[in-house]
């Protein structure tokens, strides 16, 4: 006689404990105002496109473009980048001593490797990065042969 009540209770219990949470994402205001620019010294810039990963540091220079892969090579980069910039010299203010990461999505862009690098974010403690707009030039790394 009670065998059907507990069964339900279980399925509704199961099903209570499978359900996705949804990540937050802050995003800023139309309005803000950047106070303080941030060096491109100590900017590092994840470009995703269809099949790959790019990065370099600083301004945007072809010279400088590197193939990454989301995980561990992109969590020993950020750790040895991360060092790199906190020892930099001109770091009187506290934020100027992070790392500062621009995200940018390639139109064809593949929503794994975007999230196998927002998830690298959390994980390597990067306090400060945005997803962006990606440039002309940027975009083009990846409609070349």
């Amino acid at each position: 006689m009670f065998k059907p009540v507990i069964a339900v209770m279980v399925l509704s219990l199961a099903s209570c404990f499978s359900k996705p949470e949804p990540v937050t994402l802050s995003m800023p205001g139309k309005t803000a105002a950047i106070v303080d620019p941030v060096k491109e010294s100590r900017t590092m810039t994840i470009l995703i496109g269809t099949n790959n990963v790019k990065y370099y540091m600083g301004k945007f220079s072809k010279d400088k473009i590197a193939d990454i892969t989301p995980g561990e090579e992109l969590h020993a980069k950020i750790a040895l980048l991360k060092d790199q910039v906190a020892s930099l010299p001109d770091t009187s203010l506290q934020d100027q001593k992070n790392l500062h990461v621009l995200i940018k999505l390639d139109q064809k862009g593949n929503a794994k490797n975007l999230t196998k690098v927002l998830d690298e974010m959390a994980s390597s403690d990067v306090e400060t990065y945005a997803i962006v707009d990606i440039r002309a030039e940027e975009a083009a790394l990846f409609t070349q042969p």
